[in-house]
């Protein structure tokens, strides 16, 4: 029988947890979702826009809030297990606290690995999506956002721009102008172009107009337009960096070091995801010294009460610490890893009070 006490401490710490990281999920969602609404009715954005978006994000919402979200579950399953004397009644067939604590790290460990794959694979994707929709929504589908880069739509021209810097700087442009039977007329490739006082600032200009019988190349320095694109356009196929995967903030990460730029950003994103499943470990097994230390007699409610405030605490350290490292230039992985490192040095100090 005492085999399957791991399943069966498992399995409550599951049917505990699963609950309160939807229901968390959902006020999330809730919040999220009347935030989005005050961009309803700007563009061309809908209330159904609105809503499809932040369906799109629910991943990433599990993903970040899950460290938070299983503390609370695993404080609960043990709660549970306590009020029920079970855990009495396992201690006196011979499973020590320590034993009870492994067991807890082996199901954090199979969740934190779970999440962090989540995070890795699936989390780009549907952020990626929901980006991309919510562009299209907006910009009345005059924008498209695609691995290769932005597409706008103006009037016969499909313009493609590698990078956006912003509403008023875009790199690497690529104009495509068709006539009126679709028939392309030329390409313009455009290194650079800067937005100010109401016109367009192009710089080195490479244009090839195309006829039935020849291609001719044309080529300038430099050329203003006051009549191009709105750039408010602009506004909605920005990307945030922390929707790309660890392989993908570690490559531009690089990429920006290598040619002089500040990469700290990307690399706290990096070690905030690296770190995510040893975050969720630590959370889980935070629970074990409080349900046999302060909370051994506490009601269910006040178990509650206690995981929502560490597990809420967890989030907002890591939020702060995020900051701050970029302003005074601490290393990221300092500032991924000190909540990790806080929360882990009281689950020690409390598992040592009570001699677990």
């Amino acid at each position: 029988m005492l085999y399957q006490i791991p399943k069966y401490i498992g399995t409550t710490l599951l049917i505990t947890t699963i609950p309160i990281v939807f229901l968390v999920l959902g006020v999330d969602f809730l919040f999220a979702f009347i935030h989005e609404l005050g961009a309803v009715g700007k563009d061309h954005y809908t209330t159904w826009n609105a809503f499809v978006y932040v369906m799109g994000t629910l991943p990433r919402r599990l993903y970040e809030l899950f460290p938070m979200t299983s503390l609370v579950g695993v404080l609960l399953g043990l709660g549970l297990l306590a009020s029920h004397s079970e855990l009495i009644i396992m201690r006196a067939s011979g499973i020590s606290i320590f034993r009870i604590t492994v067991i807890v790290f082996q199901w954090a460990l199979l969740l934190g690995i779970l999440i962090g794959l989540m995070g890795e694979f699936i989390v780009p994707k549907t952020e990626y999506w929901a980006d991309a929709y919510k562009v299209r929504a907006r910009s009345g589908g005059q924008a498209v956002l695609t691995v290769q880069g932005t597409w706008l739509r103006d009037d016969n021209h499909f313009i493609r721009i590698a990078k956006i810097n912003g509403d008023s700087h875009m790199q690497g442009i690529t104009d495509y102008e068709f006539d009126d039977k679709l028939a392309l007329k030329s390409v313009t490739y455009i290194q650079q172009a800067f937005y100010k006082d109401n016109t367009w600032e192009l710089h080195r200009i490479s244009k090839s107009i195309i006829t039935p019988t020849q291609i001719t190349k044309q080529y300038q320095l430099k050329e203003v337009k006051t009549h191009w694109f709105d750039p408010s356009i602009l506004n909605v196929a920005l990307v945030d960096p922390d929707d790309l995967s660890m392989r993908g903030l570690r490559q531009y990460a690089d990429y920006l070091q290598a040619n002089g730029l500040d990469n700290k950003p990307y690399l706290l994103n990096f070690w905030k995801k690296a770190l995510q499943p040893l975050a969720i470990i630590v959370m889980m097994l935070l629970s074990v010294p409080f349900i046999f230390g302060p909370l051994r007699s506490a009601s269910m409610g006040l178990r509650l009460l206690a995981g929502i405030i560490m597990g809420f605490s967890f989030y907002v350290l890591s939020e702060i610490f995020g900051p701050l490292a970029l302003v005074y230039h601490w290393p990221p992985f300092f500032a991924a890893m000190a909540p990790i490192v806080i929360f882990g040095a009281i689950g020690v100090i409390l598992g040592t009070r009570k001699n677990l």
